[in-house]
């Protein structure tokens, strides 16, 4: 597992993250995923992506595209 930090734009601005990257192999299929967390953002996942190889390759990303305050 790696870790860091970096400004990330989400929601139409930039929010301070912490960024955790991690690889699994599992039968013969290999996923790689990396995930940046923010206080600034609800529920704190700011933006994930994750690449899977072998027999079900994939590829998802994911991002906070807006907030609205109540």
């Amino acid at each position: 597992m790696e870790e860091g930090e970096e400004a990330v734009k989400v929601a139409g601005g930039v929010v301070q993250a912490k960024w955790y990257k991690y690889f699994i192999e599992m039968d013969k299929t290999k996923t790689e995923a990396r995930m940046w967390m923010s206080d600034d953002v609800p529920g704190r996942v700011a933006m994930c992506e994750m690449t899977t190889s072998g027999m079900f390759a994939s590829k998802t990303k994911m991002a906070v595209v807006e907030v609205k305050k109540q």
